[in-house]
């Protein structure tokens, strides 16, 4: 009777342990999926990217936070680069809105750049899909990184023309991608970028008058208009290796996502090595390309 009773004791124990660690497993699996779940969201393409961590940016994703730590991270943040990024989150904290005089301003700018000779009665129409927007208005598009992508968008097409002149293309263009939706993506890859690295930052800033946050846009958006032809070309080259492996044509479109994924280490690498590069002018030359004071408040 007594093993009875150290049998029936060991096995009430046994299912005792046994429970608790099933719960403690249950457990780690709800907090792995709500994990999984906050940090995800559905993209304007239609598939599932990382959330990132500043909530301003919901929407979209960077590959840069899974970049190796390096020196450039541990760099200290220049009291320039800090004041420069801190225009730059203001300027990006902004939504775009119907009705917002200063937005449909440069809304109208935008078409009116791209497409001089096309007349649009409407404001909200499809029309909008010609220089890359998805929706029938287009402040829909611009959810994540708000103003600053608009009035860097607008600059490009004000003051970078060699930018659209080479990236806007017909939809039936085998390299065709939505214009202006890349530009907003590529404004949040690039943001990210000098965020996350504060040697990015520090150098691309270095001399910039950082006190006036017109000319931090102006040279933000050099960076982003140099950033987009590199990666009009990797796009395009992409596409050809895509072709090549016997990708499906009518699916190109949705290349985009996974395309600008991959982008962004090569563009980080490409800064990288300019900051670590003493004979570089690449900040240089990127702050020379600014058009300096072109902003205006209006």
């Amino acid at each position: 009777e007594m093993y009875e009773s150290v049998a029936v004791a060991v096995a009430s124990l046994t299912v005792v342990v046994a429970a608790i660690a099933v719960r403690k497993y249950q457990q780690q699996i709800k907090q792995q999926t709500n994990l999984r779940q906050s940090q995800s969201t559905t993209s304007i393409f239609g598939t599932q990217r990382k959330q990132s961590h500043d909530k301003a940016h919901r929407g979209h994703s960077s590959s840069f936070t899974c970049l190796p730590y390096n020196i450039l991270q541990q760099t200290t943040q220049t009291e320039a680069a800090k004041e420069a990024l801190q225009h730059l989150k203001e300027f990006s904290n902004i939504p775009v809105e119907t009705g917002n005089e200063t937005h449909e301003h440069l809304i109208e700018k935008l078409w009116n750049g791209l497409k001089p000779d096309v007349e649009r009665k409407e404001r909200v129409t499809r029309l909008w899909g010609q220089i890359g927007f998805q929706g029938t208005d287009p402040t829909t598009d611009f959810r994540g990184m708000g103003e600053l992508a608009l009035r860097s968008l607008e600059h490009i097409v004000t003051f970078h023309p060699h930018v659209h002149a080479q990236c806007l293309r017909d939809e039936q263009d085998q390299f065709y991608y939505f214009f202006a939706i890349a530009g907003i993506n590529l404004c949040h890859s690039l943001y990210m970028m000098i965020n996350w690295h504060h040697e990015l930052a520090n150098r691309l800033f270095e001399g910039v008058n950082t006190s006036d946050k017109f000319s931090v846009l102006s040279v933000f958006t050099a960076a982003l208009a140099d950033t987009w032809l590199q990666f009009d070309n990797y796009y395009m080259t992409e596409i050809y290796k895509y072709l090549e492996d016997g990708g499906n044509q009518a699916l190109i479109i949705m290349q985009f996502e996974g395309i600008r994924t991959r982008f962004e280490p090569n563009l980080f690498l490409r800064w990288e090595r300019a900051a670590q590069t003493k004979a570089s002018t690449f900040f240089e030359d990127l702050q020379h390309a600014a058009v300096t004071n072109a902003f205006t408040a209006s």
